[in-house]
């Protein structure tokens, strides 16, 4: 049975979400189970995963398994969370709490919860993005400013042609003093 419009939606953000989590096949050297052919392998639902580009083909597996056997869904995604989060760890960008958080939204997209998933015990495991760094908090000098503002008032004053060459002077003024301050 097709999936509705909203669900292919849905599994449409949920393969690219999953995108990172494996590779689509398995290096002809390493584990084998350690792609989404694998995962799809392990869970019996080998005969869905279609290969070929990766994207369409993870897309095309949650397609075929919520529209024919709907009853491996959470099976296949616990998988790949499961072998995702060892590869990730391997490759030094390992999932995240916000990975995990904003795959259970997607999931709950297609009308699925995993109690696994949402374990704080779990989620508290996993590792936090690291916010960047907050922008400097000390303002550019004063007497920068009031040049500035100064300059920026002496414009008014000008007719139009030469206001439109102060102005791009003021501007490179303005930039530099606040790239500049970015810098200390």
């Amino acid at each position: 049975m097709p999936i509705s419009l909203k669900e292919t939606q849905a599994v449409s953000r949920l393969a690219g979400h999953l995108y990172d989590y494996l590779p689509g096949n398995p290096h002809p050297f390493a584990d084998q189970s350690v792609s989404f052919a694998g995962v799809a392998t392990s869970v019996g639902l080998q005969s869905f995963w279609q290969g070929g580009s990766k994207l369409p083909a993870i897309t095309k597996l949650l397609e075929l398994v919520l529209g024919q056997q709907k009853g491996s869904f959470c099976n296949l995604m616990l998988e790949i969370v499961r072998r995702g989060t060892a590869y990730r760890s391997n490759k030094g960008n390992p999932i995240t709490r916000e990975d995990i958080q904003e795959l259970n939204q997607l999931i709950a997209a297609v009308n699925f919860k995993i109690p696994e998933l949402w374990d704080p015990v779990f989620l508290d495991s996993l590792p936090r993005k690291v916010a960047p760094p907050p922008p400097s908090e000390e303002p550019v000098d004063k007497k920068v400013i009031i040049d500035l503002r100064q300059q920026l008032l002496e414009l008014a004053k000008l007719e139009a042609n030469p206001r439109g060459y102060a102005f791009e002077r003021f501007l490179q003024d303005l930039f530099t003093a606040f790239i500049n301050q970015s810098r200390k």
